[in-house]
């Protein structure tokens, strides 16, 4: 763009599914201002990059393969009970608490699952003597 012969500004395009353009609008918004999600967005981005960029290589193996699968599961909910069936035999050895890493898995897995049944619309809970004596034993733990 010219403005009266002497400034010259080259604005740049973006298409609407680019990064820049989703980075942009979760930063400002639609109007242009700053959104306080947006600034903890580019905060925690930042403050990521700093991490895996300082740290040591086994910390920055396991926030990204971490990272994946915890993309991956809420993706695919499903894959939560593959995860605690490989993870079994390590975590019941780990006890944080009262309670083991198995434990705290399961209760991610049925979060996870639960989540997926509110979105999906199709969560039912059947009243049963099951359902009872399981909540009996987690409010014993």
């Amino acid at each position: 763009m010219r403005l009266n012969g002497m400034i010259h500004v080259r604005v740049r395009q973006y298409d609407e599914g680019s990064l820049a353009t989703f980075l942009q609008r979760k930063v400002t918004g639609y109007h242009n201002r700053p959104t306080m999600a947006g600034l903890l967005l580019v905060t925690g981005l930042l403050a990521l990059a700093w991490v895996l960029a300082t740290g040591p290589l086994s910390l920055a193996a396991l926030l990204v393969f971490g990272g994946g699968a915890m993309l991956l599961v809420v993706r695919f909910p499903w894959l939560a009970w593959i995860g605690l069936a490989v993870a079994l035999p390590f975590s019941s050895a780990v006890d944080v608490g009262r309670l083991s890493v198995t434990d705290l898995l399961l209760v991610a897995a049925l979060a996870i699952w639960f989540a997926d049944g509110v979105r999906r619309r199709s969560l039912r809970l059947d009243a049963s003597a099951l359902a009872a004596l399981t909540l009996i034993y987690v409010a014993s733990c």
